[in-house]
């Protein structure tokens, strides 16, 4: 079974809270079955942040474990297969955020102007089809953060999601993942 993100699983009836715009999508989604399984093809880049229970991801010939705390960024076209597995209380949640590639391009030049050229993305070869993100202290005030939008939807202008995911790209360039972040975005481009 495929399903394309997010039109397909902005209908499941897990997902708690789904906040949408034409470019970035946010999605609580919550199960409570001990084990689900999906496969999809993304048209959308995924930043992917596990809160309760686990997933277990295949993205082509590579597969990934996430607890916890970790997240994974996938980027859109990818064939993913997922595998749900629940906490000791029978509980999965995670934050996903689902961002288009003109979406993803606009943030990435606010980076760059932020932060300056990123000379080696140009430089760099071959692709990435996702990336690792390793449980951190930013990553868990980020989703502390991203909160807010669920807590205050009415109030919350939805371009503050935008402004976030450029504090984690940013953060992301600062660790060891930059390569592939920047090889996952140009991709896009």
């Amino acid at each position: 079974m495929f399903l394309e993100i997010p039109s397909d699983l902005v209908s499941l009836k897990d997902s708690q809270y789904v906040s949408t715009s034409n470019d970035i999508d946010l999605i609580m989604y919550n199960s409570h079955f001990d084990y689900s399984k999906n496969e999809v093809i993304l048209n959308k880049t995924l930043f992917l942040f596990i809160i309760t229970g686990q997933k277990n991801i295949a993205i082509g010939n590579e597969n990934l474990v996430l607890n916890r705390g970790s997240g994974a960024v996938v980027g859109s076209g990818a064939y993913v297969m997922t595998e749900i597995g629940s906490d000791q209380v029978g509980k999965f949640s995670s934050l996903m955020i689902l961002v288009s590639d003109t979406a993803l391009l606009d943030i990435w030049q606010k980076v760059q102007e932020l932060c300056g050229e990123i000379d080696d993305l140009l430089t760099s070869h071959g692709g990435c089809d996702w990336v690792f993100l390793e449980r951190s202290s930013i990553f868990t005030t980020a989703l502390k953060t991203i909160d807010l939008y669920f807590q205050n939807s009415n109030q919350m202008p939805h371009y503050l999601l935008s402004i976030k995911l450029q504090e984690i790209l940013i953060y992301l360039l600062q660790t060891n993942r930059s390569s592939q972040i920047k090889q996952l975005i140009r991709h896009l481009s």
